[in-house]
This record gives C-alpha cells, structure tokens and sequence, in this order.
C-alpha cells in the first residue's frame, strides 16, 4: 500500500514542471493531510480469473460506486456500492455490460461507459434505486463506438466520453479513437481524434 502511495505522489510531481513548486506551496498545501492513514476498504470476492477494478464515484448520498472489469467475454462485469457508514460493499449489478468509467449525472443518476470484449460498447444511464440501466447513446454517424472509457459531465449536464480501444476482437466501425460530448438533445459531437488512444477525462473548473 505504500507503494501504491510513493507512486501517485511521484506521478503528480513529475507531472508539475520543478520552476511551478514552491517549498512554501507543499508545506500549506500537501498531498496527503499529516496523519492520513491507508484503509482496506474493499478485497475482490468474485471468482474472475482477471481484470481490474475502476472507476470510482461518489453519489449524491455519499456512497462510492465503481466498476469490477473482468477481461474476457466470460463474464460481464460488475457495478459495485461501497457504503461508508456501514463499511460494507455490496453488488449493485453483476450484468454491467464491461462498465468502466461512472459518473453521476445532475439528476443523480449513474451513468457508465461500458467497453468492448463482450461489453456494450455504449453509455447507460443507471437507476441506482431500481437497478435498471438505459441505453443512452452507442453509435456515431451509425457506427458502434470502439470501447467507451471514461466520461465527465459538465454543469449543463452535456457528458464528454473517451472511446479508445485497448481489448477486445469485435470489429471496429470508426475510423479514429476520440473524445466526443452528448448532448441535452441526445446528439454526438466529436470534439478531437487527434489522440492516440484517449483514456481518463476531466473538466477544468470554468
């Protein structure tokens, strides 16, 4: 666990030019709080023989949701519930069509990027008090996206999406791996493909 932590802080300061950090900076501003601590919250159970856990979000009641993703179209992935009140993990679905990136919409509801390898290759919009999912958008100018990964929504409540592809042997449609926003009247802008293969995503403050 340690590990994991030097390794985050290392990324995060090799990632700043060394001319923008200031002693004064790092002592007000740190990282880590003086006397964090590292805490188990959650041991994979399911028997998947692969894969990786991804994309945590928080919900307007607090929870944390995030992705199980197995590789390997045996299995279909899982959105899981962690509670911190409880400490408990429970499933929230084990059909998630290979989600990966979650994020709350302004409406509270989940919204997930499902992936390729037998996976939906789309974005689902989640009733997270029924635990029913909804089709919101899996195709481009008619052609099925690559593997949809990660996804932020901005304060009008349009959703910007990577789609790249990393697994998976289903045919791909598109020409480019891009960056692409949803729009409120359910049309698809592409906003660049002028990326090798986009992943994470995020929206400055303005």
């Amino acid at each position: 666990m340690r590990w994991i932590v030097l390794t985050i802080s290392v990324l995060i300061c090799n990632c700043i030019p060394s001319t923008f950090i200031r002693a004064e900076d790092v002592q007000q501003n740190p990282i880590f709080p003086e006397h964090a601590k590292l805490e188990l919250l959650f041991t994979r159970q399911a028997k998947i023989n692969s894969g990786l856990t991804e994309g945590p979000a928080v919900a307007p009641d607090g929870s944390i949701y995030f992705t199980d993703m197995p590789f390997g179209k045996q299995e279909n992935g899982m959105i899981l519930r962690f509670d911190p009140a409880t400490k408990r993990t429970t499933v929230f679905t084990d059909n998630s069509g290979k989600s990966n990136g979650l994020a709350f919409d302004l409406n509270g509801d989940l919204i997930s990027c499902d992936g390729a390898d037998g996976g939906g290759r789309r974005l689902i919009r989640w009733n997270t008090k029924t635990g029913e999912g909804t089709t919101l958008v899996d195709r481009f100018h008619g052609k099925h996206f690559n593997a949809p990964n990660d996804l932020c929504i901005d304060s009008q409540g349009r959703i910007y999406f990577t789609d790249p592809r990393y697994i998976g042997d289903e045919a791909r449609e598109l020409k480019h791996r891009a960056v692409y926003r949803l729009n409120l009247d359910s049309t698809v802008t592409e906003i660049t493909h002028m990326v090798e293969k986009p992943n994470g995503i995020a929206l400055s403050p303005d």
